[in-house]
């Protein structure tokens, strides 16, 4: 009786350490969040530094191997590739919609041929 009383007393008082450190957590994060939140200010945005081609092409380094840009400078830049988003279904993928009468409802079915593919 005495083995299972020390061990209730043990498991209490662990109970209430580990209840302590969660009220200090608690505090401490609710604190914080009244500070940045009191304050008014928000973050600010990292600075945008454009990279800028040389004005002097002898100013550049002459790589071994061609060097394509990878980000456009601009909007025209942007809109002169055509992008995936924009190409056309193939012929081969149609989508159709049968209405079910036993559900009432409209099935929208794509097919790959004859293979269902959604």
């Amino acid at each position: 009786m005495n083995n299972l009383r020390s061990r209730h007393k043990t498991i209490i008082s662990r109970i209430l350490a580990l209840s302590g450190a969660l009220a200090v957590l608690i505090a401490f994060s609710l604190y914080g969040y009244s500070q940045i939140s009191s304050s008014g200010k928000t973050l600010a945005q990292p600075p945008f530094y454009p990279v800028l081609p040389p004005g002097n092409p002898a100013d550049s380094i002459m790589m071994p191997f061609p060097v394509q840009q990878t980000v456009p400078a601009d909007y025209e830049n942007l809109m002169e590739d055509q992008f995936a988003a924009d190409l056309q279904t193939p012929s081969n993928i149609k989508t159709v919609a049968e209405f079910d009468p036993l559900t009432g409802y409209y099935v929208i079915r794509t097919k790959l041929g004859d293979t269902d593919i959604s």
